[in-house]
Formats: C-alpha cells, structure tokens, sequence
C-alpha cells in the first residue's frame, strides 16, 4: 500500500511539473512582432515625454507619459530581454520621481538613459 502511495504522489508530481513546464515555454514563445510594437510605443513616450519636458510642459503631462511608457513595456517578457527591460523600467521610475518634485533637469537625462535602453532592446528584439 505503501509503495503504491509513492508511485500515485510521484505521478502527480510529475505531471503537475509537466503541466506548469509548457506553460512557461509557452510564454516564452511571444512573436517577435508584438515584442517590436510595445517597444516602440515605450520609445514614442519616452519621446514624448523629453519634448513635454523641453517645452517646459506641466508635471501631470510629462507624468502621464512615463506612466504610458511604464505600462506599455511591461508585457516585455522575453527571456534574455526581460532583465534588460527592468533596468531600464527602473530608470522610468527614477526619472518620474525626479519630474515629480521638480527635477525636470535630472529627469530629463534619466528619460535619455531610459531611452538609450529601450532603443538597445529594440535593436536586440531584431536579432
């Protein structure tokens, strides 16, 4: 009886490590296409962004954008790009602190960091 425990709960084991396996390859398998396309929107707000900053534009609006920038790269979880892409999600984040009190200077280089990092994962996406 015993043994026969074993063998059932090694069974499940297996196929529960099988089941959640092929789902995480699966989710690996994004089309290079889509990976492109929320790479670009990133760039676009990024861009936008550093114009609202230059032209001396309200906070909110300069916000707005790195918040935009922020939710459309998320989706970016391909393999070797996904830690590439946080670091740069991080200089979002830090340039949105600095936009918000004021910083628009010290925001505006961490934008072109950021930007400078999303264009190198563009590039790396085509690859």
């Amino acid at each position: 009886m015993k043994i026969l425990q074993h063998i059932v709960l090694s069974a499940a084991l297996a196929t529960s490590m099988v089941a959640f396996s092929t789902y995480t390859f699966a989710a690996e398998k994004k089309e290079a296409a889509s990976v492109k396309d929320m790479l670009e929107t990133t760039v676009t707000h990024i861009n936008a962004a550093i114009a609202a900053v230059d032209n001396n534009e309200k906070s909110e609006v300069i916000l707005a954008h790195i918040k935009e920038a922020r939710q459309s790269q998320k989706d970016i979880t391909v393999g070797a790009l996904d830690q590439k892409r946080q670091k740069a999600s991080s200089k979002l984040i830090a340039a949105g602190r600095d936009i918000k009190v004021g910083k628009n200077k010290e925001g505006k280089i961490i934008l072109e960091d950021a930007l400078a990092a999303f264009k190198e994962l563009s590039t790396l996406s085509e690859k």
